[in-house]
């Protein structure tokens, strides 16, 4: 992912007092974004590039973010099963250890992004769960992998509704319709 690329980051803080001058990108929730928002002189958020969050940031964060050139990024988890499903990202343009040119699409503003590596996703039919729906329908959101927590010790691995709808892109991009 682009946005592991050369990061120093600030994760789910309630700290009062955080040196920003090194962070350059911040992730929490909505709520956590915005008491460090109220908390902290302003000047403190000049090194700050990116801002990744699960709902949209009060409109007086969205005008810091767009005068101090700060990217706001959408992502989601979902207490008690996984803590980051999917996530945005800053678009990649560079180059391949091989010097060829490298272009990563990881952005889509309204959506939650893409499932994190160790996740996937399936939707399913509401009504019959055996059917897999393709890209673009609306249906029930599973998860398994790694990261998933299990119903059960005896269950790795096991698909997990996480009673949510939603659609995946076919670009993989998640939303969530509830």
């Amino acid at each position: 992912l682009p946005i592991m690329t050369d990061l120093t980051v600030l994760i789910n803080t309630e700290m009062q007092s955080i040196p920003l001058i090194e962070i350059n990108t911040i992730i929490g929730e909505k709520n956590q974004i915005e008491s460090l928002y109220n908390s902290l002189d302003q000047e403190l958020w000049n090194s700050t590039n990116n801002i990744i969050t699960d709902f949209d940031l009060s409109e007086e964060i969205k005008l810091l973010a767009l005068k101090k050139q700060i990217l706001i990024f959408k992502a989601t988890g979902i207490d008690g099963v996984v803590g980051l499903l999917s996530i945005n990202t800053p678009n990649y343009k560079g180059k391949d250890i091989a010097g060829k040119e490298l272009n990563q699409d990881g952005n889509h503003p309204q959506s939650f992004g893409r499932p994190v590596q160790g996740i996937a996703v399936n939707i399913d039919d509401p009504k019959d769960k055996t059917k897999i729906l393709d890209a673009n329908e609306e249906g029930l959101v599973l998860v398994k992998g790694p990261l998933v927590m299990q119903p059960t010790q005896n269950s790795p691995f096991t698909w997990v509704d996480v009673e949510l709808k939603g659609f995946l892109t076919l670009k993989g991009y998640l939303h969530l319709v509830n």
